[in-house]
């Protein structure tokens, strides 16, 4: 029997802002902070599908992250989908840096691997990430099943946020 596999590719947009965070430090080999021209910084605004793959059987719509106090970020958005998922399921993550929405450029140079996507969505249910997935209507599980999850206000505390 020959074992189907389906890779996906999302997009996590950074936004350039000029607002003075805390004290930089290094997360997964990324520094936050301000640049040494202490001109901008890099915050995460948005997670979305990447601009040239609309056509994959998950499609992340917007996810939008917005910021309720100095600690807390709300994160809400839409998942799509398109057809049950059986077999083991790739993701990759892309990360870009844009000035508007037409303007991007890569922040990583090379696409991030995460494996097996439900292998990693089970590793992620006790991270913040996790926190963020268990607020998906319906729940997020796997095998996944068409449909339309929303992930609606889910509260997080996340440091590299901030």
């Amino acid at each position: 029997m020959l074992r189907l596999r389906t890779s996906l590719l999302f997009a996590l947009v950074v936004a350039l802002s000029g607002i003075r965070p805390g004290e930089p430090y290094f997360y997964n080999g990324i520094k936050s902070g301000l640049e040494p021209d202490l001109k901008h910084s890099l915050f995460l605004d948005r997670v979305g599908q990447c601009r040239w793959q609309h056509d994959l059987p998950i499609f992340l719509s917007d996810m939008r992250i917005a910021q309720q106090n100095n600690t807390h970020y709300v994160i809400s958005g839409v998942l799509r989908v398109r057809r049950n998922i059986t077999d083991a399921t790739t993701g990759t993550v892309s990360i870009e840096i844009c000035q508007n929405a037409t303007q991007c450029r890569p922040f990583i140079d090379r696409p991030v691997a995460i494996g097996d996507v439900c292998q990693f969505l089970a590793e992620q249910r006790p991270s913040s990430l996790g926190e963020v997935l268990g607020h998906s209507v319906p729940p997020l599980r796997c095998p996944l099943t068409k449909g339309v999850y929303r992930i609606n206000d889910a509260l997080v505390d996340y440091k590299p946020f901030r």
